[in-house]
């Protein structure tokens, strides 16, 4: 009997059906620049992120993109790369989201000709792709199912002044929009629920990069107004 409830409470935990999308962005507003030659630079962050919350447990409660939850900010590891094609423009990629992202830049000189007094502006954007499902079954006779599916487009403008050569001080805002899908099943037999929102979360970061040699660390701080349903809430978080 203690095993069988222990295995219970197991496959009851964790069940929540949750949107998960950047708060921090690490989009600085110069372009890796060029020169003679394809230059690439990555990154590995610890990136702060909104959580939006449609049913604490799909096996209790059906999920809502109507009154759903945001959850406190959390954190994640994650990776992002930028190769410049331009000396103005750069591609890249980011992990884990899968998110590709494109940058512009619109005035000041790329990163590896930027000196002291380099005021840079860029245009920012990506779009990514996301998807979880998972199933269990709760009691003898029903079972419970759901798939989120996620595609995220974000835009954003980041300004940038370096106080020296190595010291790069940069703000900006952005918008970010988070299409979702939720197909919920009460009992795999019978036909499904379909559940479609949008979330929008617009907001303003503020953050530095240091360049040390070869090597650069960026920290960045951000607030966001996240609205879905009848929810618009506010939230702000410092990396």
């Amino acid at each position: 009997m203690t095993m069988g409830l222990l295995a219970l409470a197991l496959s009851l935990s964790s069940c929540a059906v949750t949107a998960k999308f950047p708060m921090t962005r690490f989009e600085t507003p110069e372009a890796t620049g060029t020169g003679e030659r394809v230059f690439a630079e990555g990154l590995l962050g610890y990136q702060g992120r909104n959580e939006v919350e449609f049913t604490p447990d799909y096996n209790l409660r059906a999920p809502t993109v109507t009154n759903p939850s945001v959850e406190k900010p959390s954190h994640r590891l994650m990776g992002q790369g930028y190769v410049g094609l331009l000396d103005w423009f750069d591609i890249g990629l980011t992990l884990p989201n899968s998110r590709l992202g494109l940058k512009a830049q619109l005035i000041g000189e790329p990163r590896l000709r930027a000196e002291q007094g380099n005021f840079s502006a860029a245009l920012n954007g990506g779009i990514a792709y996301s998807r979880e499902e998972a199933s269990s079954r709760a009691f003898s006779n029903t079972t419970q199912a759901f798939k989120l599916t996620e595609w995220q487009m974000d835009a954003g403008l980041a300004l940038g002044y370096r106080f020296s050569k190595n010291v790069l001080l940069y703000t900006g805002p952005f918008i970010l929009w988070d299409f979702v899908k939720i197909n919920y099943q009460q009992n795999t037999a019978l036909t499904g629920t379909e559940l479609n929102g949008t979330i929008r979360s617009v907001g303003f970061n503020l953050g530095t990069h240091i360049t040390l040699d070869r090597v650069f660390f960026r920290m960045e701080g951000a607030g966001t107004k996240t609205k879905i349903g009848n929810v618009n809430i506010g939230q702000a978080l410092t990396v």
